[in-house]
């Protein structure tokens, strides 16, 4: 008898101020997208990893959730990270992991953020409000 072969199963949670947005990957590739309100978040997570940024106090998360920023080794910026964003950051430390010399990464949610890579560094950018709040 044969068994099969089990399928990692992993969560990723990003969280503005406005909607958390849940994906579900299976072996590394993406399996679906879920969208909700903050105020109706009600997904209901099977025994596995989660990774997840939030700039929402509000948000409630099983206890065994990891932030991203603990996993961010040697993110290379000459930016304050203090007053640099999760959401930020993590996507500029994708594409320095994915080698990219040169990138400018917009961001449009409730907020429009601007950042740009250049030699393979973040150099900072703009927050501006989005198109909704003004």
């Amino acid at each position: 008898m044969q068994r099969k072969k089990s399928r990692m199963l992993t969560y990723t949670i990003d969280s503005g101020n406005t909607f958390v947005k849940v994906a579900t990957f299976r072996d590394k590739k993406l399996e679906s997208v879920e969208r909700f309100s903050i105020d109706e978040f009600n997904f209901i997570f099977q025994d596995a990893p989660i990774i997840y940024s939030t700039v929402s106090a509000k948000l409630t998360l099983p206890k065994h959730a990891v932030c991203a920023s603990s996993i961010i080794k040697n993110f290379k910026t000459t930016y304050d990270e203090s007053t640099l964003g999760i959401d930020r950051k993590i996507i500029s430390y994708y594409i320095q992991q994915r080698g990219i010399e040169k990138a400018l990464i917009i961001d449009a949610g409730s907020f429009i953020t601007f950042d740009e890579i250049r030699e393979g560094m973040h150099h900072g950018g703009a927050i501006f409000l989005g198109l909704k709040n003004y």
